[in-house]
């Protein structure tokens, strides 16, 4: 008998769907939260979305990145998009960094209505 072995991917443990997901500006993790990729740019004039790119929604921050300001200016202005409370937008991931990970608490919307929210937002 001869075993049939097949060629097996690199990341044989981890679904090749989330790790896609995990590169979208709006994903769900692997806990079922609502996720945002975000590339901050603090410092700026006003708080505002300058783009939504492939992996991320790019955010302009009216706040310096000093003392976590720029990261509560964040929160408080994706909280107000999305309808949400600030306290059910929290940072996962990045607390100093440009690229950062918000987790979605309490939130009804799905993926696709959370990408219509942000894309609305670029063109105010």
């Amino acid at each position: 008998m001869s075993k049939n072995k097949k060629h097996q991917p690199k990341h044989e443990n981890q679904p090749t769907s989330s790790l896609l997901d995990f590169e979208k500006p709006v994903f769900l993790n692997k806990n079922g939260e609502l996720c945002l990729n975000i590339f901050a740019k603090p410092g700026a004039k006003d708080t505002e979305i300058a783009s939504i790119d492939e992996d991320a929604i790019n955010v302009k921050i009216g706040a310096p990145p000093v003392d976590g300001e720029a990261n509560k200016e964040l929160i408080k202005f994706i909280s107000k998009i999305i309808g949400l409370k600030s306290s059910d937008v929290f940072l996962d991931k990045g607390s100093k960094n440009r690229n950062k990970i918000l987790i979605l608490s309490n939130c009804k919307l799905n993926v696709d209505e959370i990408m219509e929210l942000m894309k609305k937002e670029t063109q105010i």
